[in-house]
This record gives structure tokens, C-alpha cells and sequence, in this order.
């Protein structure tokens, strides 16, 4: 994806996601900075998002956060992410469980 805004979703969205995926966006922005907001999140919650994540890759991050749980949570809704440079890795990934 390259552009000044651009939309992810999952395979299947609207509908539920797929198991025991591992799937992978490489966002290449125009600045020196590259800015993640959601529009809406349902990821399986578990602690330490261990089981479904989204994680975000970058040169620039020495720990990525991993993501999950629902929007309606206070740290999925106000998640907000900038990240230096203009490149970042988004990595969605679902375990077999239902």
C-alpha cells in the first residue's frame, strides 16, 4: 500500500476472519512518518494477544505491539500509532481456535 491514506481489511471482511492465517502488508508512506488509526477492530482477545494479533513491524520499533480484542475496549479504541520513517510492516496473524 502507498499513498497518503489507504484502508486494510481483513480476507472475508465484512464477514468473520479466517483461522490459522498469517497474512502481511508492507505501507510505504509519503513523509517521514508513518501515522496507524482504526475504524473498527474485533480481534479474538487473550492475554498478552498471544492467540489472534495484529503486530506492527518497523526498523524503528525495538518492541512491536501486538493488538487485539474489540474496539469498544478503551486500549483498541484509542489506539493511535506513528512510527519514524515512512515504511511499516502490518501483520495479522489466527490461531485454529474458534
Amino acid at each position: 500500500m502507498q499513498g497518503s491514506v489507504g484502508y486494510l481489511a481483513s480476507p472475508n471482511y465484512p464477514d468473520e476472519y479466517f483461522h490459522n492465517m498469517n497474512c502481511e502488508w508492507t505501507i510505504t508512506g509519503l513523509s517521514t512518518n508513518v501515522s496507524i488509526e482504526w475504524e473498527f477492530l474485533d480481534i479474538e482477545a487473550g492475554r498478552d494477544c498471544r492467540y489472534d494479533y495484529i503486530k506492527f513491524e518497523s526498523e524503528h520499533l525495538a518492541h512491536p505491539p501486538r493488538l487485539c480484542g474489540s474496539a469498544d475496549k478503551p486500549e483498541v479504541s484509542k489506539f493511535n500509532l506513528v512510527i519514524p520513517g515512512n515504511n511499516i510492516t502490518v501483520r495479522f496473524v489466527t490461531d485454529r481456535s474458534e
